[in-house]
């Protein structure tokens, strides 16, 4: 069955042949019987070969039928009934098969060209209706519940309903699954009428139907009532399974509770829910969120330590978490080493992975040499979200030290892309001049190899030229009349491509694209007309500040002495909510401190010049 297609065909094409000879032997009883040659049907790319002998099989059928109608012998309507419940128990035991088939199909031929044709179950039972099998009916529910058809879904479980069968558990829980297609609210109320039903039909619900329903809720964001339901688990004994631990963690991180995750899975812990993989990579999800590389690490080590097998996308999750904090990014690159090592093969993910921490730290260099890597040696194309890394490294590398090959572990030539991508030497880009053409031919490299942009791209490679004309580093530029200005010829650059760029390739402006024009303007100390004038074009455009414009706003104000900017911005941040980092509230604290001493001594001095008036006064008389 692994085999995909083919070895699903080759089982049915077996079973197809038993059924077959069991109908002719069936109607080799009726007198004038006489052997049937079937003709090649018309090719119909609607139809797979399970389709095809199906049909046969009915055209056979139905022949022998209306042949068997014409005959007055005794025993013919004995005959006709044992030949027809023969073609009943036939089919419904072909349309398992082919359901299997269908199951076979989806795990392990994925790359198969039959991949993404349509669902063959349909023209089955246009052809034949629905199987006398309750078997059948519920691997027709669950077929719809994993594709979202919840119209088909309904109205195969009111087909069920008009037979004799009763629908059990399995039925009830692909029931609550098909519900996940449902948005929000409407989700979760019809899961829990299922829910409800099963109730009260007597039916009693197995740890998938909770996990079933907790997935519903926990999509719904209905924290508590998945809560409730953990609860009525414990209270029956019920074990949860490592899926319905990952679906809860998951729904508190969407919620960005992080403490509350590591809390509920220590509970499950406890429970004898032992993690597993996908439990393993929502921890690691969450370590990323938080930003707590180390104990992701340390999860790790015992995911090792406990011999369980690591997939590429558990490696490309933990060096993605390795990228969001720039002294953990060469780790990336060691966990990259050890899923070479291991045997898997990397995949695209796992580019992006690596671009991610090659983005944090502004290391060109690695970058093209990975890039380069996996377009040679694994023969993986770029698509929009490596070119989109890309350019967020070689910004990134404008506001800090250029990272050379020799500081890195295992050093290597950097090389870029170059025409027809052939392995062209070049060196590190050092000023920041060099860095945009080389940005420039990145972008010419994308086009050339029609990779379709979108506004994330391209957002990032304005921030090239934003980054471009803000101050460099002080260690790169002591000169102060250079730090204050920047480079003119990049602020240019990136105004023109601000009001052409995305309307060039008909796409919209984002938040972030407004963003990196304002953080640019903030980092241009002298330039306080056009950073105003900036600010009134996202006012009209009603794009409001996130945290990354509040901070630009508080380095320059900052960098200005402005301390009523300061406090302005952190007071704007607290009224909509924003969590301010500690080092701007301490900050604000010393300013608040500061003006309330100035004033004070600004009164004693008032205080002081009275005294010396009275004082005078009193000589006079």
């Amino acid at each position: 069955g692994r085999s995909g297609m083919a070895g699903g065909v080759k089982k049915d094409k077996a079973r197809y042949v038993r059924a077959k000879k069991a109908l002719k032997k069936a109607a080799s009883k009726v007198p004038g019987y006489r052997k049937q040659k079937f003709r090649a049907p018309k090719p119909d790319k609607n139809l797979s070969d399970s389709d095809i002998m199906l049909k046969n099989l009915q055209k056979f059928a139905d022949k022998e039928a209306a042949r068997l109608e014409g005959k007055e012998d005794v025993g013919d309507d004995l005959i006709l009934g044992e030949h027809m419940e023969i073609q009943r128990e036939a089919i419904a035991m072909l349309s398992n098969v082919l359901l299997e088939a269908e199951e076979n199909l989806r795990m392990h031929g994925s790359k198969s060209k039959y991949a993404d044709a349509p669902l063959k179950v349909d023209h089955f039972f246009a052809l034949y209706g629905l199987p006398e099998e309750l078997k059948s009916y519920n691997k027709v529910i669950h077929e719809c519940a994993r594709r979202g058809d919840v119209d088909k879904g309904l109205k195969a479980f009111s087909a069920l309903k008009k037979t004799s069968f009763e629908p059990d558990v399995f039925t009830y829980t692909s029931m609550i699954l098909l519900n996940r297609a449902n948005p929000g609210a409407l989700g979760i109320e019809q899961a829990l009428r299922v829910w409800d039903d099963m109730a009260f039909e007597g039916v009693l619900p197995n740890v998938h139907t909770y996990g079933a329903l907790i997935e519903v809720l926990s999509k719904g964001n209905a924290v508590s009532k998945v809560e409730d339901f953990l609860h009525e688990m414990d209270k029956k004994n019920i074990t949860p399974t490592p899926p319905i631990a990952a679906t809860v963690l998951n729904m508190y991180i969407r919620r960005n509770e992080i403490e509350k995750m590591w809390e509920t899975y220590i509970d499950f812990c406890y429970k004898g829910c032992l993690p597993d993989e996908v439990t393993y990579n929502v921890l690691f999800k969450a370590c990323a969120r938080n930003k707590e590389v180390e104990r992701g690490l340390a999860l790790y080590n015992d995911m090792k330590v406990d011999g369980m097998d690591v997939s590429v996308r558990t490696y490309n999750t933990l060096i993605y978490m390795c990228s969001v904090r720039q002294p953990f990014y060469l780790k990336g690159f060691e966990i990259f080493r050890e899923l070479l090592d291991s045997g898997n093969r990397p995949d695209a993910g796992t580019l992006s992975s690596l671009l991610s921490c090659t983005s944090v730290a502004g290391d060109v260099a690695n970058a093209m040499r990975v890039t380069r890597q996996f377009i040679h040696t694994f023969k993986i194309p770029l698509n929009a979200s490596h070119y989109e890394r890309i350019f967020t490294t070689i910004a990134t590398s404008m506001s800090l030290p250029v990272v050379r090959l020799d500081d890195l572990s295992n050093p290597d030539e950097a090389l870029a892309l170059g025409e027809n991508r052939k392995a062209k030497e070049v060196s590190v880009p050092e000023k920041r001049e060099e860095r945009v053409r080389f940005a420039e031919a990145i972008l010419a490299d994308m086009d050339a190899h029609e990779v379709q942009a979108n506004t994330r791209v391209l957002n990032a490679y304005l921030r090239v030229f934003t980054m471009a004309a803000g101050p460099p580093p002080e260690e790169t530029a002591p000169d102060k009349k250079r730090e204050e200005h920047g480079s003119q010829e990049s602020r240019e650059a990136a105004e023109e491509l601000f009001e052409n760029l995305h309307v060039s390739r008909s796409l919209s402006r984002d938040h972030h694209t407004y963003l990196y024009m304002l953080e640019m303007y903030c980092a241009r100390w002298g330039e306080e007309d056009k950073l105003q004038a900036f600010m009134d074009v996202m006012r009209k455009a009603q794009v409001d500040i996130n945290m990354m414009g509040y901070l630009a706003l508080l380095k320059r104000y900052e960098r200005q002495e402005n301390y009523e900017g300061i406090l302005d911005t952190l007071h704007g941040m607290r009224q909509r909510n924003f969590r301010i980092p500690k080092f701007w509230i301490k900050r604000g604290e010393e300013i608040v401190t500061e003006i309330l001493e100035a004033k004070e001594k600004k009164r004693l001095e008032r205080a002081l010049d009275d005294l010396k008036d009275v004082e005078k006064v009193s000589d006079v008389f």
